[in-house]
């Protein structure tokens, strides 16, 4: 209890501060005591995602809380989010992708205990003892990033005399010229 006025107690009461996360965990621990973190990366400490962007300027932000499923297995829960500013691969011009990633991933022993988790959950199989919170969120933000990004609405990419590039390689038929000979003799 803080006092703000000497004649009068009052009570001061605030939604608790979440610590910064450690880069290592122990998710067993961390569910036991129901701990919650969050913080803020940046783009560029992310190597495997580098050379998807069209800058690594930014950051992303990312908060976790550690409990338990039904089965008493460590649950991590929580949200990756922030803006990723990829290559448009019709125009090549800069596109931002937000990102809005929700994590649910359940601690467990192996394949089968992974095949067997409820469709909302994902599994993770440790290796190590401990878990690496910023190869999580760089593991949600390649999830996020699509097989081609592009704008929605873009004109293609043109050269310098107006022509469009061609996005796609012209494949040629072979049978086109077994085609030709055969009007060539009609």
């Amino acid at each position: 209890m803080i006092s703000f006025d000497k004649n009068r107690v009052l009570q001061y009461y605030c939604a608790p501060m979440s610590p910064q996360c450690p880069e290592l965990v122990d998710p067993e621990r961390f569910a036991r005591q129901e701990s919650s973190c969050s913080g803020s990366a940046q783009l560029d400490q992310f190597e495997r995602i580098a050379p998807m962007l069209a800058s690594q300027e930014g950051s992303v932000d990312f908060r976790f809380r550690f409990t338990r499923d039904t089965r008493h297995r460590p649950l991590l829960q929580g949200r990756v989010e922030g803006v990723l500013l990829l290559q448009c691969q019709r125009c090549m011009e800069p596109v931002d992708l937000s990102v809005d990633a929700e994590v649910s991933l359940v601690v467990v022993q192996g394949l089968d205990e992974a095949e067997s988790l409820e469709p909302e959950f994902d599994p993770l199989i440790l290796e190590e003892e401990r878990v690496n919170l910023l190869q999580l969120v760089e593991d949600e933000l390649l999830l996020a990033i699509p097989a081609v990004p592009r704008h929605l609405d873009c004109e293609a990419a043109t050269t310098e005399s107006g022509e469009e590039l061609e996005t796609e390689a012209v494949h040629e038929n072979p049978f086109d010229v077994l085609a030709q000979l055969k009007k060539s003799n009609d």
